[in-house]
Protein backbone atom coordinates (compact mmCIF):
# COMPACT_ATOMS: atom_id res chain seq x y z
CA UNK A 1 0.00 0.00 0.00
CA UNK A 2 1.48 3.67 -0.68
CA UNK A 3 -0.15 6.67 0.95
CA UNK A 4 -0.46 9.57 -1.77
CA UNK A 5 -0.65 13.44 -1.01
CA UNK A 6 -3.08 14.51 -4.04
CA UNK A 7 -4.80 17.55 -5.53
CA UNK A 8 -7.72 18.54 -7.62
CA UNK A 9 -7.72 21.57 -10.09
CA UNK A 10 -9.70 23.39 -7.62
CA UNK A 11 -6.04 23.21 -5.19
CA UNK A 12 -7.90 21.24 -2.59
CA UNK A 13 -5.53 18.74 -1.00
CA UNK A 14 -5.93 15.96 0.54
CA UNK A 15 -4.40 11.74 0.75
CA UNK A 16 -5.64 8.33 0.05
CA UNK A 17 -4.13 5.37 -0.20
CA UNK A 18 -3.95 3.01 -2.86
CA UNK A 19 -2.37 -0.60 -3.89
CA UNK A 20 0.14 0.79 -6.06
CA UNK A 21 1.35 3.39 -8.06
CA UNK A 22 -0.26 1.72 -11.19
CA UNK A 23 -3.36 1.52 -9.43
CA UNK A 24 -3.61 4.98 -8.71
CA UNK A 25 -3.37 5.64 -12.29
CA UNK A 26 -5.65 3.66 -13.23
CA UNK A 27 -8.18 5.07 -11.21
CA UNK A 28 -7.30 8.47 -12.27
CA UNK A 29 -7.82 7.25 -15.65
CA UNK A 30 -11.23 5.81 -14.79
CA UNK A 31 -12.77 8.73 -13.37
CA UNK A 32 -13.15 6.85 -9.81
CA UNK A 33 -10.79 9.42 -7.41
CA UNK A 34 -13.05 12.22 -6.55
CA UNK A 35 -11.74 15.31 -4.21
CA UNK A 36 -13.82 14.58 -1.30
CA UNK A 37 -14.42 18.75 -0.97
CA UNK A 38 -15.60 19.57 -4.41
CA UNK A 39 -16.11 16.19 -6.05
CA UNK A 40 -13.93 17.02 -9.05
CA UNK A 41 -12.15 14.33 -10.78
CA UNK A 42 -9.33 16.23 -11.88
CA UNK A 43 -6.67 14.69 -9.63
CA UNK A 44 -3.09 14.91 -9.10
CA UNK A 45 -0.59 13.35 -7.03
CA UNK A 46 1.22 16.37 -5.12
CA UNK A 47 4.62 17.21 -4.39
CA UNK A 48 5.01 15.07 -0.91
CA UNK A 49 8.33 14.64 1.17
CA UNK A 50 9.01 10.80 1.08
CA UNK A 51 8.58 8.84 3.82
CA UNK A 52 11.64 7.20 4.67
CA UNK A 53 11.67 4.61 7.65
CA UNK A 54 15.13 4.53 10.30
CA UNK A 55 16.20 1.78 12.55
CA UNK A 56 18.43 -0.82 12.61
CA UNK A 57 16.70 -3.36 10.33
CA UNK A 58 19.08 -5.22 7.52
CA UNK A 59 17.78 -4.41 4.12
CA UNK A 60 15.66 -7.21 2.67
CA UNK A 61 14.61 -8.00 6.11
CA UNK A 62 10.85 -8.12 6.33
CA UNK A 63 9.17 -6.08 9.51
CA UNK A 64 5.74 -7.27 10.79
CA UNK A 65 2.97 -4.44 10.81
CA UNK A 66 1.86 -3.99 14.23
CA UNK A 67 -1.04 -6.51 14.89
CA UNK A 68 -0.04 -8.67 12.07
CA UNK A 69 1.38 -11.82 12.46
CA UNK A 70 3.96 -11.47 9.47
CA UNK A 71 4.61 -9.30 6.44
CA UNK A 72 4.21 -10.69 3.19
CA UNK A 73 7.24 -12.70 1.94
CA UNK A 74 7.01 -10.83 -1.10
CA UNK A 75 6.10 -7.83 -3.08
CA UNK A 76 4.48 -10.06 -6.07
CA UNK A 77 1.75 -10.98 -3.65
CA UNK A 78 1.04 -7.38 -3.23
CA UNK A 79 0.32 -6.92 -6.76
CA UNK A 80 -1.33 -9.79 -7.75
CA UNK A 81 -4.02 -8.64 -5.53
CA UNK A 82 -7.05 -6.83 -7.16
CA UNK A 83 -7.74 -3.73 -7.30
CA UNK A 84 -10.77 -1.98 -7.53
CA UNK A 85 -12.61 -2.84 -10.89
CA UNK A 86 -11.86 -0.84 -14.38
CA UNK A 87 -13.24 -0.80 -17.58
CA UNK A 88 -17.11 -1.83 -18.58
CA UNK A 89 -17.37 -4.73 -15.81
CA UNK A 90 -17.36 -2.29 -12.64
CA UNK A 91 -19.65 -4.13 -10.88
CA UNK A 92 -22.10 -0.34 -10.59
CA UNK A 93 -18.97 1.48 -8.93
CA UNK A 94 -19.26 4.24 -11.45
CA UNK A 95 -23.25 4.64 -11.35
CA UNK A 96 -22.58 4.52 -7.56
CA UNK A 97 -20.22 7.22 -7.35
CA UNK A 98 -22.14 9.35 -9.80
CA UNK A 99 -25.47 9.01 -7.80
CA UNK A 100 -23.05 9.56 -4.46
CA UNK A 101 -21.76 12.91 -6.31
CA UNK A 102 -25.41 13.51 -7.23
CA UNK A 103 -26.14 13.47 -3.68
CA UNK A 104 -23.48 15.87 -2.70
CA UNK A 105 -24.65 18.42 -5.34
CA UNK A 106 -28.19 18.03 -4.02
CA UNK A 107 -27.43 18.64 -0.08
CA UNK A 108 -25.04 21.34 -1.19
CA UNK A 109 -27.44 23.07 -3.06
CA UNK A 110 -30.38 22.32 -0.30
CA UNK A 111 -28.29 24.00 1.97
CA UNK A 112 -27.63 27.05 -0.12
CA UNK A 113 -31.63 27.60 -0.90
CA UNK A 114 -32.59 27.18 2.75
CA UNK A 115 -30.09 29.72 3.94
CA UNK A 116 -30.99 32.13 0.93
CA UNK A 117 -34.89 32.17 2.11
CA UNK A 118 -34.90 31.03 5.79
CA UNK A 119 -33.84 33.02 8.90
CA UNK A 120 -31.66 31.27 11.11
CA UNK A 121 -32.80 31.67 14.65
CA UNK A 122 -30.19 29.23 15.92
CA UNK A 123 -30.62 28.31 19.60
CA UNK A 124 -33.99 29.72 20.07
CA UNK A 125 -35.80 27.63 17.25
CA UNK A 126 -38.07 26.02 20.00
CA UNK A 127 -38.57 29.32 21.10
CA UNK A 128 -39.33 31.02 17.51
CA UNK A 129 -41.73 27.71 16.39
CA UNK A 130 -43.82 27.87 19.39
CA UNK A 131 -44.42 31.92 19.11
CA UNK A 132 -45.55 31.62 15.16
CA UNK A 133 -47.43 29.11 16.36
CA UNK A 134 -49.33 30.90 18.81
CA UNK A 135 -49.45 34.23 16.61
CA UNK A 136 -47.26 35.97 18.40
CA UNK A 137 -45.11 36.19 15.43
CA UNK A 138 -46.07 36.75 11.95
CA UNK A 139 -45.44 33.02 10.00
CA UNK A 140 -41.66 32.66 8.02
CA UNK A 141 -39.40 30.56 7.14
CA UNK A 142 -36.87 29.55 9.73
CA UNK A 143 -34.07 27.02 10.40
CA UNK A 144 -32.27 26.40 13.74
CA UNK A 145 -30.85 23.88 16.61
CA UNK A 146 -33.09 21.84 18.54
CA UNK A 147 -32.53 18.32 20.73
CA UNK A 148 -33.80 15.10 19.70
CA UNK A 149 -36.38 15.18 22.63
CA UNK A 150 -37.46 19.37 21.55
CA UNK A 151 -37.90 18.29 17.78
CA UNK A 152 -39.55 15.36 19.44
CA UNK A 153 -41.98 17.70 21.63
CA UNK A 154 -42.87 19.74 18.33
CA UNK A 155 -43.71 16.89 16.28
CA UNK A 156 -46.06 15.58 19.05
CA UNK A 157 -47.31 19.24 19.25
CA UNK A 158 -48.65 18.62 15.52
CA UNK A 159 -45.86 20.87 14.47
CA UNK A 160 -43.99 19.92 11.31
CA UNK A 161 -40.56 20.02 11.38
CA UNK A 162 -37.56 18.48 9.22
CA UNK A 163 -33.83 17.92 10.17
CA UNK A 164 -31.47 19.52 7.81
CA UNK A 165 -28.82 16.96 6.76
CA UNK A 166 -25.58 17.35 7.08
CA UNK A 167 -23.19 19.11 4.45
CA UNK A 168 -20.87 16.71 2.39
CA UNK A 169 -17.55 17.77 4.57
CA UNK A 170 -19.16 16.94 7.58
CA UNK A 171 -19.41 13.33 6.35
CA UNK A 172 -16.12 12.67 7.14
Amino acid sequence: MIKFALICDQKHRFESWFQSGAAFDRQVEDGLITCPYCDSVQVAKAIMAPAIARGATPPGQNVPCPGSQTAPQNLETIEASPSLPTGQDDGGLREALEHQRELRRLVIRLHEEIHAHAENVGDRFVEEVHKIKDGVLAPRPIYGQASVEEARDLIDEGIEILPLPSLPDEWN
